[in-house]
């Protein structure tokens, strides 16, 4: 689903999609890792460069 939002360029979902992740998987960090890379290059494909810094910075404090 996360990759159908990509596609669409919808934002929102995708946020909904990763949060929802986060929720369900809190030590699953292979799920967590690809969602939050795809997550990062959404924003980054649409010129959200903070949010793309953000998850940078949260996925190096997770290892």
């Amino acid at each position: 689903m996360l990759s159908a939002a990509r596609n669409y360029r919808l934002v929102a979902l995708s946020e909904k999609l990763y949060n929802r992740m986060r929720l369900l998987f809190p030590d699953d960090n292979s799920h967590l890792i690809s969602a939050s890379i795809l997550l990062s290059n959404i924003y980054s494909s649409l010129g959200y460069n903070q949010e793309v810094k953000e998850i940078r910075i949260e996925r190096i404090k997770q290892f």
